[in-house]
């Protein structure tokens, strides 16, 4: 795909002379209009991860956090992306015979015991929808995973429910946000981990807490 290996997002542009006399009421077009277009050009724009993404995602790797990137993408710029991140190696693709990302129909085609083993080792799922991202959620749930999901939109509310942690983007949808059990309002991953170490450090000091009281009212 043109321009998707380098994380670039493309934009066809096409033309089509339509008669003055057929223009209707408005300017409306149906899709007839969009048959026997003639392709001009391919604009393709380079949308940058945030500078602290990667560094942000090194932080969850070392604390034993997985990361899975879930996207409408396609698989050739969802795993550019992830090259640049850090979800996906520099040599990712070092073993051809090594399977490194899915896409939803690909991932519908699957029987349960595979879509598990999917959700459990694969780090890139690209062209999904809504109900993929419900149905990885409750996979890696029964696998025992604590799951956190983040979403914008209003078709992410069954998913961020399901999860443990939803997490909504402040420039999100409010549905998505009252689903959610937390929203970021700078829409930063960096700040999940932030809230994450936090939260770590909160139930490291209640464990000291406990473990003190009990010791010293057992010496009573």
């Amino acid at each position: 795909m043109i321009g998707g290996s380098q994380a670039l997002r493309c934009l066809a542009l096409a033309i089509r002379p339509l008669p003055a006399h057929g223009a209707r009421p408005g300017g409306g077009l149906t899709h007839a209009d969009e048959a026997g277009l003639t392709f001009v050009a391919v604009v393709a724009m380079h949308d940058p991860p945030r500078r602290e993404c990667a560094a942000a995602l090194q932080t969850c790797r070392e604390a034993g956090i997985r990361v899975v990137m879930v996207t409408g993408d396609s698989p050739a710029t969802a795993e550019a992306v992830g090259r640049q991140v850090g979800v996906l190696g520099l040599d990712a693709h070092a073993d051809k015979d090594k399977i490194v990302s899915i896409t939803g129909t690909e991932f519908d085609s699957l029987p349960e015991q595979q879509q598990l083993d999917a959700a459990r080792s694969l780090a890139v799922f690209a062209r999904v929808e809504p109900l993929h991202k419900l149905r990885l959620v409750e996979l890696l749930r029964r696998q025992g995973h604590v799951v956190a999901m983040t979403g914008d939109g209003v078709n992410d509310a069954p998913a961020l429910v399901r999860a443990d942690i939803g997490i909504g983007m402040g420039s999100g949808t409010a549905v998505a946000k009252h689903a959610s059990d937390m929203v970021l309002a700078d829409d930063n991953f960096a700040t999940i981990v932030a809230a994450v170490r936090e939260g770590r450090a909160i139930y490291a000091n209640t464990k000291q807490f406990i473990r003190y009281m009990i010791s010293s009212n057992i010496g009573e």
